[in-house]
């Protein structure tokens, strides 16, 4: 064989391995996203809501979910409840606030019992109703049914091995991988639906994709109008969302419909950056995670999913629990490597039969 054609032959082979190492990088890479993904689901445990700074409740009917506030909380009535068998005597506190309270009217805690160990001021409890108040309002634990209910929040235990320090940090960094991971998946607009296309085949656990808020305006994207969200999330696969821009912006306004999928709990809404932005279309399915910001929840919209943000503030609106769950990542199959390893070996050979003769 002469020079050019063995240079030839090497070059196919050499493609065919880099073929072959292709999916086991992009495993590789998945695996990555996957691990993040996972320490999400572990770090936010089964709470609602987590605020690392102050957060407010105002006109609010229920959270449906427990929630955890690193900084100071205002109740304006409403109700705090976690899921059955989520909290209990032993478990996390529904309500675990490490600032101050501030309340208006009477606040219900639903189940499991609430958490206040820095409080101060002039409160009272009341053992007999199992009520926390001031002059301003009260939280009432009557209907919570565990040992912990019927104490004092201020000397209740906040949750198990919690340091808040640790979870901003570790959430953040969290938020940042997703952030750099490159996007596999592109966003269009077809007959006024919002449209995320994925791999046909997902081979890596997780796709990507990137949202431009500067490209939402009202309900028109890229300057094509869209009326309807829903988002169809294979099994096994999480969907990240990587919201660009989005500070002092308003994510599905007026006129825009956000419908469940399919598989909602295995979607992520990861905001970057910092500044204030605004969740709405009545609905806003999946979990959101944005350590650097405000997330104001308004306009009568529900969010289902859970929620890291510095702030959140909840206006006339509802937070629905829906656990967050890790699809699983899928396994390359044998025979990619098995390609990999032939083309070494047929390289090999080729280079010790041309040095021999």
């Amino acid at each position: 064989m002469n020079v050019p054609s063995l240079r030839r032959v090497v070059r196919l082979l050499l493609a065919a391995v880099a073929a072959g190492a292709a999916v086991p990088l992009a495993q590789a890479a998945a695996t990555s996203l996957t691990t993040e993904l996972e320490t999400f689901q572990t770090d936010v445990r089964n709470y609602n809501v987590i605020s690392f700074a102050n957060s407010s409740f105002t006109n609010f009917g229920d959270t449906q979910g427990p929630l955890a506030i690193g900084g100071n909380l205002t109740l304006d009535g409403g109700t705090v409840a976690a899921q059955p068998g989520n909290f209990g005597v032993d478990g996390d506190p529904t309500l675990y606030v490490a600032g101050q309270l501030t309340l208006s009217g009477q606040t219900q805690l639903n189940s499991g019992y609430a958490s206040t160990p820095a409080l101060t001021g002039s409160w009272m409890w009341n053992a007999s109703s199992k009520t926390l108040s001031d002059s301003s309002g009260s939280l009432n634990s009557t209907n919570a049914g565990t040992a912990n209910a019927g104490n004092n929040p201020i000397d209740n235990p906040a949750p198990t091995n919690w340091n808040w320090s640790t979870e901003t940090s570790q959430l953040t960094t969290v938020s940042n991988a997703l952030a750099n991971a490159t996007a596999n998946g592109t966003i269009s607009v077809s007959s006024q639906n919002l449209v995320l296309t994925a791999p046909t085949n997902p081979s890596t656990g997780v796709d990507v994709f990137t949202l431009n808020a500067n490209n939402i305006s009202g309900n028109t994207y890229n300057g094509q109008t869209f009326s309807n969200v829903q988002i169809n999330v294979p099994t096994g696969v999480n969907y990240v969302i990587n919201v660009i821009n989005a500070a002092g912006t308003t994510i599905f306004g007026s006129g825009v419909n956000v419908n469940s999928g399919t598989n909602d709990s295995q979607l992520l809404w990861n905001i970057e950056g910092s500044g204030t932005v605004t969740l709405g279309g009545g609905q806003f399915i999946g979990s959101v995670l944005a350590p650097s910001a405000t997330i104001n929840n308004g306009d009568s919209t529900v969010v289902s999913g859970q929620v890291v943000a510095d702030s959140f503030n909840d206006n006339d609106a509802e937070t629905h629990y829906q656990a967050f769950v890790v699809g699983s990542v899928v396994v390359p199959e044998p025979a990619t490597f098995a390609w990999g390893a032939l083309g070494l070996c047929g390289l090999a050979l080729l280079v010790r039969r041309r040095c021999v003769s």
